[in-house]
């Protein structure tokens, strides 16, 4: 199949601008999850924090790692046991356990993250690949048409070894039926053709997009949004209070000691029990006074009340904060626990319907590319620990009314975390 014409190798160059725009806020969200905040401190501030630029309390990590915590896939559900099977066991060999995990968190973070699937010859299975809407040299973006269905996805990266590293810049396209390779240099720096491989089955039909877009917060745009992306004023405003409070805490917050009329011996130090002799001046207008130290009360409770707001915005249980040493009652911990248990439900309905695309492209992988063969007919379900922390008594009580019900054993099972004979 033909390159695209000039007029698209010019597009490339506005698609790769448009995702550097995009790669912005994703570095900004990742600067404040990994508690890379803008602070402004003084020269005394930096001095008795070793001279750190940065200082914050960092309250994003915990808003994306509490539902990150709760979105674990424990298998899948299906109307045929080889497939079930098959997809239990394909799970194990490629390790999605931990590429789940961080792909979750990625997503939720970033607020969309990607997955790569194509096939392992030497493996005899298909194979999962992660990659990021940013990795540093490029990344992975998703091109939605006019109905916002996927038409296209296109990654992009920079060759980091061998001759010319760091000027050689790739692209490629992966089309349902084709992937387009481009190639960009010092000696010609536009976007040129490299290669063009078909992505088909031995019947020549397409395959099928090779790449599975996870949106966080789906609301039916190209791209997600953070978990973060209204916390992080609020984030702002409670590292201004800290530093606020330190800053109070250093210069007023203790007693100091006024002397009126005389000089202090060099030798005296503030101590418990110090006695302070003060000689007698001309006019007998000596006085030494204490003024008391600011209460920085208020600033505390702005503190607290910012942190309730973060806890409020992101549907985050408050008691994940500990914002005392005292423990909650069982009935208030579920109550703050509501908004988060909806949200990570949510979140298992629109991940769960990509791990079924995946699931389902990984099925053909295997039998156009294959020994073992599936029914490419048999339907796909994602299955997640509950939202809601159950006990193991809860857990198995739930199963054996499941059971009871009539689903099936394979099903329960692999519910429980158990593989599916």
């Amino acid at each position: 199949m033909a390159f695209p014409n000039l007029e698209t190798l010019a597009r490339l160059e506005v698609l790769t601008q448009a995702q550097r725009e995009r790669q912005r806020t994703v570095a900004l969200v990742r600067d404040y999850y990994d508690g890379d905040h803008p602070t402004f401190l003084t020269a005394r501030q930096r001095e008795f924090l070793h001279q750190r630029d940065r200082f914050c309390m960092n309250y994003c990590r915990l808003v994306i790692d509490a539902p990150a915590e709760r979105l674990t896939v424990t298998g899948f559900q299906t109307d045929d046991a080889k497939t079930g099977a098959w997809l239990w066991k394909l799970w194990k060999a490629a390790r999605l356990d931990a590429t789940s995990k961080a792909l979750h968190l990625a997503a939720l973070r970033d607020g969309e993250a990607f997955l790569l699937v194509d096939y392992d010859a030497e493996a005899d299975r298909p194979r999962f690949t992660l990659h990021f809407a940013d990795d540093g040299s490029g990344g992975m973006s998703m091109h939605y048409d006019d109905d916002w269905q996927p038409e296209y996805a296109m990654k992009r990266w920079t060759v980091d070894s061998g001759n010319g590293a760091g000027r050689v810049r790739r692209l490629n396209l992966y089309y349902p039926d084709r992937v387009e390779k481009y190639i960009s240099t010092s000696a010609a720096p536009h976007w040129q053709p490299y290669a063009v491989e078909p992505w088909v089955d031995s019947k020549g039909q397409p395959l099928g997009l090779p790449v599975i877009h996870f949106r966080n917060r789906d609301q039916g745009t190209p791209w997600g949004v953070s978990e973060i992306q209204d916390v992080i004023p609020l984030q702002d405003a409670l590292n201004k209070t800290l530093i606020d409070i330190l800053a109070v805490a250093d210069t007023n917050a203790f007693p100091m000691l006024v002397a009126l009329g005389f000089e202090l011996p060099e030798e005296f130090t503030v101590a418990p029990g110090a006695l302070i002799q003060v000689p007698p001046s001309l006019d007998g207008r000596s006085d030494f006074k204490v003024v008391p130290g600011a209460d920085v009360g208020n600033l505390l409770e702005l503190l607290q009340h910012l942190v309730m707001e973060i806890a409020r915005v992101s549907s985050t249980p408050l008691s994940r904060f500990q914002l005392s040493g005292q423990v909650a009652a069982e009935g208030t911990l579920k109550q703050q626990d509501a908004g988060l248990i909806a949200k990570v439900e949510h979140k298992q309905v629109t991940f769960g319907n990509a791990w079924e695309d995946a699931m389902r492209l990984a099925r053909r992988l295997q039998n156009t590319f294959g020994v073992t063969r599936m029914d490419e007919n048999a339907a796909l379900e994602t299955l997640w620990s509950p939202a809601a922390p159950r006990s193991e008594l809860e857990q198995l009580q739930m199963l054996l009314l499941k059971a009871q019900l009539g689903v099936p054993v394979e099903t329960l099972l692999a519910e429980a975390g158990y593989n599916p004979k």
